[in-house]
């Protein structure tokens, strides 16, 4: 008996959806769709019910038109949905939503809005239909001219935990902008010391910029390479970036045993 209520009330709900779906002012009622469609992902996560689950997910294939995954973006900066459901929900749309999600990203000029597309585009990642296509944008980004949309592109690769590609990381180790150069350096210094992480540092030491100096220079404190010691110790000596040679100088303090891939 509680399981045929479970199955009316679903079935309820899904006619509702249904409803505004077929609604001929459906762009009038972008926002109220995508509320609609954050239910709906959730429906179709708690449902027990498989024909169910599946018409929601063709209701919510129809509801999921342009104008209301741009509501369902706002909302995703205006409200206190979590990332995941309004992932969750833009997974209705399919692998063309990525680029909507990503165009947001790269046009945020305030933090609170590019924290939270950023969020989303890390919960999309979760997807794997979503994520090949996400990682597959993003290695394109790498290589716009703009330097916001490569540093994000770097960023949100390594929060998805997709390698940079190997083709375009000497590009990004000598790109005009320093922002792409300082995004690089500190993602290079999150890897675990090796050969790759090393020849990339030893080119960021010798950068124009101070703090990309800085970052390389931390980071090459954890290394017990022969050419690791080198570089700092040649910083250290020409380094005009009184935070930076206190750094080269700790660093070479400091004797790191233990290195992999060297």
């Amino acid at each position: 008996m509680v399981g045929a209520r479970l199955e009316a009330a679903e079935a309820s709900r899904l006619r509702a959806y249904r409803e505004l779906a077929d609604s001929h002012a459906l762009a009038l009622r972008a926002r109220e769709a995508a509320v609609a469609l954050l239910d709906l992902a959730r429906d179709v996560r708690t449902t027990t019910t498989r024909i169910i689950a599946e018409q929601c997910a063709e209701v919510g294939r129809r509801l999921a038109a342009p104008q209301v995954v741009e509501d369902l973006l706002d909302l995703s900066v205006n409200t206190s949905f979590d990332p995941q459901q309004v992932a969750d929900a833009l997974r209705f749309r399919g692998p063309e939503v990525v680029s909507a999600v990503l165009a947001r990203l790269n046009d945020a000029e305030e933090r609170t809005a590019r924290r939270a597309y950023f969020n989303v585009a890390v919960a999309l990642g979760a997807h794997p239909e979503l994520r090949a296509a996400l990682v597959a944008n993003l290695n394109l980004s790498l290589a716009d001219h703009r330097w916001a949309v490569v540093r994000n592109a770097i960023a949100l690769l390594t929060a998805l935990g997709a390698p940079l590609p190997q083709d375009r990381l000497w590009d990004l180790a000598h790109a005009s902008q320093r922002q792409v150069r300082l995004a690089l350096a500190g993602v290079v210094a999150r890897w675990r010391p090796g050969s790759a992480g090393l020849e990339l540092l030893l080119a960021l030491v010798e950068d124009d910029d101070a703090g990309v100096r800085f970052v390389a220079t931390v980071a090459l404190g954890n290394y017990a390479h022969p050419e690791a010691r080198r570089a700092l110790r040649r910083r250290a000596r020409r380094e005009s970036d009184p935070e930076t040679k206190a750094v080269c100088e700790a660093g070479l303090a400091r004797r790191v045993v233990e290195f992999a891939g060297v």
